[in-house]
């Protein structure tokens, strides 16, 4: 993985990967199982911006609702 956001408060990390096509994946910190994956498509590869406690995705709205 090239980067990842931690998110305490629901005990799972999202790991980004640096691959064509650019992947998130879900794991759940207490069991440290993958538990989802989400594809991004062209141009959603530019990664994930942390500001503060807010998690900022440049994957659009209907798909990160469904991750």
């Amino acid at each position: 993985p090239t980067s990842v956001v931690v998110d305490w408060a629901t005990n799972y990390a999202y790991f980004g990967t640096n691959t064509q096509p650019a992947k998130v994946v879900k794991v759940n910190l207490k069991t440290m199982a993958r538990e989802a994956s989400l594809t991004l498509g062209d141009g959603e590869n530019d990664g994930i911006q942390i500001s503060g406690e807010e998690r900022h995705s440049h994957i659009d709205n209907e798909r990160a609702e469904r991750y």
